[in-house]
């Protein structure tokens, strides 16, 4: 950018002025700074969002729902052996769940019970 100075801040202005609108510039000689004002306009929000509202439990979260309902006091590693999954695998099934409202856990992690909050 010919003729600007490097201290400036014009030159990052100017590709703002391609695509929207046009700053308001305010100059004060007597207080030696001038005021750039850019009016931002907000485009509605036509882009799908990512991920469905009310995201269908898959078959291990149907698998896994059914087998606390047989037993609600069974314990991680008992629900992973017997889904024949890594207890990674089961936790983060288990939290699935637990954000999307079907589960939540009462009382200790020793002595607790699931609680089945909707069916699937």
């Amino acid at each position: 950018m010919k003729g600007e100075a490097k201290t400036t801040n014009f030159k990052l202005t100017r590709p703002v002025e391609k695509h929207w609108v046009r700053p308001e510039l305010l100059e004060q000689p007597e207080l030696m700074q001038v005021k750039l004002t850019l009016h931002i306009q907000n485009e509605p929000a036509t882009e799908p969002v990512n991920e469905p509202v009310n995201e269908p439990v898959s078959k291990r979260q149907q698998a896994v729902l059914s087998a606390m309902k047989q037993n609600l006091s069974i314990t991680r590693e008992i629900l992973a052996s017997k889904l024949n999954v890594l207890l990674a695998t089961l936790k983060r099934e288990l939290s699935s769940l637990r954000q999307n409202g079907y589960i939540a856990r009462s009382g200790s992690d020793k002595n607790g019970q699931w609680v089945i909050l909707k069916n699937s």
